[in-house]
């Protein structure tokens, strides 16, 4: 965890203090994911064949991105119990690994602390405690939904990553499983188009390069396909929607990928 400015190594069973917090959605957001860490993994990526085949195309989509290897020096921005941190820490790369919830990322360093990993209680939308181009690339999904000041967040990922290197957003569209109100409800979400993203991300300096289109049909169907049959019939309607649709038409989520291309704002 990071002290006084300086990241360090504390025992999993010691707590990081909790500080105030100015906005019941923080104090929210901060709270469920707290209680739902212990769970977390099996609820969001592995229950079933559905959930765990959208985890793989999202990873393989970020692996071409930021090409993790020794050497090299990543933020995992909204780290949570570590999955995208550990598929990059097996490929040799060095991982800042941070999270506004204290419990998620102890989870995280269980998983992920005798590896190349540094792990940070920060919230993002305020300031992210790193140097100024200071990593190589940058990953931040499933994050920027809870944050009401998203921009803010946008801009600091720009300023701690170097000229040249490259940030993955992934963005929750409003044709999401929250704007229909599957979502959990504790929550409160901020829902974006990738127009809106891309605009904010220009203007610090990210310019968009590549873009990965997630599924059209609703979660809960992911959530059920159990069984790789199941899964292949949702995979083959996929591919007849996208045949039909334009790019990104009813998409749930896209991950955006930026190259930082100008100075990072002061």
């Amino acid at each position: 965890m990071q002290e006084n400015g300086q990241i360090v190594r504390t025992p999993l069973s010691v707590a990081p203090p909790r500080e105030p917090l100015e906005t019941s959605r923080k104090r929210s957001a901060r709270t469920f994911f707290d209680e739902i860490a212990p769970r977390y993994e099996r609820v969001a990526h592995q229950q079933g064949a559905g959930l765990a085949s959208i985890s793989t195309y999202e990873l393989a989509f970020i692996r071409t991105q930021l090409q993790p290897h020794a050497g090299v020096r990543l933020l995992d921005v909204g780290s949570g119990t570590g999955r995208i941190a550990a598929d990059l820490l097996a490929r040799g790369a060095h991982v800042t690994c941070l999270d506004l919830a204290p419990r998620m990322l102890a989870e995280n360093q269980n998983r992920n602390g005798e590896g190349q990993a540094d792990f940070i209680c920060a919230d993002a939308s305020k300031r992210i405690p790193l140097a100024d181009r200071s990593v190589d690339g940058i990953v931040c999904c499933r994050v920027l939904k809870y944050m009401a000041t998203w921009p803010t967040a946008i801009s600091e990922m720009a300023r701690v990553v170097r000229p040249g290197g490259r940030v993955v957003l992934e963005v929750a569209t409003r044709f999401s499983c929250e704007s229909l109100g599957l979502a959990f409800k504790p929550m409160v979400y901020h829902l974006h188009e990738p127009h809106e993203i891309s605009a904010v991300m220009a203007a610090s300096g990210l310019t968009v390069v590549d873009q990965y289109y997630g599924t059209r049909l609703p979660f809960a169907l992911y959530q059920r396909a159990r069984s790789h049959l199941f899964l292949w019939w949702l995979l083959t309607f996929e591919d007849l929607f996208a045949r039909i649709l334009a790019p990104g038409q009813l998409c749930r989520s896209v991950l955006l990928a930026a190259v930082r291309t100008d100075p990072a704002p002061t």
